[in-house]
């Protein structure tokens, strides 16, 4: 398969639509479909020769790898923005803006070169290639696993202007990836690392006092000058020191610091995608130290 001539039907796993298709924009479509995606696993015990398989028998292992999905997103062949993704990685970034609006499973084991419901029928004609093939860790329970017209309307208000962010960006694709990549990482502890390290490439203003300083641009980003400002900055010394005892291995930390980090993160990166602008520094020091001036 070819992703750079050939139509893109990328069958999306861990998430559900409640519509049955929905226009995103430039021939974009996400719609409801079916696919299992398997893989079963064998074992052969007498070597190849070079250029040749590998001779009988062989032997099934016990295992495997099975995945339903039930989203279809089709990228046309005809796609194409100037400064944009290329048709994969539009895919690819699609699927991370559904990450991150609540289903955290979400992935995309196969695309094929024809609608999935399509396939019985047309398997000769039809090109296939794996993607995820390992679904991603379960490190924060999903929110969103069935989304509504709402949440599809909102994906396409934000996959283009946030995509022409991100390319501006280098700063915002950084952290982006930091904080998706954290769904693929072996442990909470080391997911954990990844997003604070992603949120101190976007709040630090300077090597010095990170603590103080991260969280108070944070929450003064998040939250309106009172009450809760306050009560998230301390929220988030606390998960600071949590994020510290982890990196120098004198504590392993629980679920609570992972998930509440986790949401901050997702909090973040959502409003500077709905703002279609990426903090400054002098934004920062202004929101922090100067609320009130016009």
């Amino acid at each position: 398969m070819n992703p750079e001539t050939d139509p893109l039907y990328a069958g999306i796993a861990g998430v559900e639509i409640e519509v049955d298709h929905f226009e995103l924009g430039y021939g974009i479509t996400i719609s409801q479909t079916y696919g299992h995606f398997m893989a079963p696993f064998l074992l052969a015990c007498i070597p190849a020769k070079e250029g040749k398989p590998h001779p009988a028998p062989w032997n099934a292992v016990e295992g495997g790898i099975g995945i339903d999905f039930h989203v279809q997103l089709h990228i046309p062949e005809t796609f194409e923005i100037e400064d944009f993704f290329d048709r994969l990685n539009t895919v690819c970034w699609i699927t991370a803006l559904i990450r991150l609006r609540g289903a955290y499973l979400a992935h995309v084991p196969v695309i094929a070169s024809r609608a999935f419901v399509e396939l019985p029928q047309s398997w000769a004609t039809t090109r296939i290639l794996p993607i995820e093939a390992y679904p991603r860790r379960a490190f924060a329970a999903p929110k969103l696993t069935k989304w509504s017209e709402d949440n599809l309307v909102w994906l396409r208000e934000t996959w283009l202007e946030g995509g022409r962010l991100m390319a501006k960006s280098s700063v915002l694709n950084d952290a982006f990836q930091a904080f998706d990549s954290s769904g693929n990482l072996p442990n909470k502890s080391v997911a954990m690392l990844t997003i604070w390290g992603a949120l101190e490439h976007l709040f630090s203003p300077a090597k010095q006092e990170l603590r103080f300083r991260v969280s108070a641009n944070i929450a003064s980003f998040l939250e309106e000058p009172g009450a809760a400002r306050l009560a998230l900055h301390h929220k988030l010394l606390k998960l600071y020191d949590a994020r510290s005892q982890v990196a120098h291995g004198t504590a392993r930390k629980g679920a609570d610091a992972w998930d509440e980090t986790h949401e901050i993160a997702s909090r973040v990166l959502l409003k500077i995608l709905n703002n279609r602008n990426v903090p400054s520094k002098e934004s920062l020091d202004t929101a922090l130290f100067a609320p009130y001036d016009e």
